[in-house]
């Protein structure tokens, strides 16, 4: 009945709002040092950190904070790189994703 085209128009249109939201707010909010994907589809930006910060460590201090990622280690096989991080834009509205962006970004200007 055309239902499906029209409802993945309108996801396609939320979730790109979504993603450009975090991304701006990264760019204006993050350390330097730090760099993340720019997904043309999906629902996650892979971010990476400066290099001495732990993302395990890092995500106990956000949970303090109310956010939360999934640390990058969980995505490695073997040896792990330990600044990375998989962060998420499709639950929250453009709003408490920014402020999301935020306090993470405060979290990590702690440690450096």
């Amino acid at each position: 009945r055309g239902f499906l085209k029209v409802h993945i128009r309108k996801l396609r249109r939320i979730y790109g709002e979504r993603r450009d939201t975090m991304l701006d707010t990264l760019a204006e909010f993050w350390p330097d040092g730090s760099s993340w994907t720019h997904p043309h589809g999906g629902l996650f930006l892979w971010v990476s950190v400066p290099a001495r910060i732990d993302t395990a460590e890092l995500f106990f201090e956000a949970i303090k904070h109310k956010v939360a990622f999934v640390p990058g280690e969980q995505f490695y096989g073997e040896n792990p790189e330990r600044n990375h991080m998989r962060i998420n834009f499709s639950f929250v509205s453009k709003e408490d994703l920014a402020e999301a962006v935020r306090r993470l970004a405060q979290c990590i200007n702690a440690r450096l």
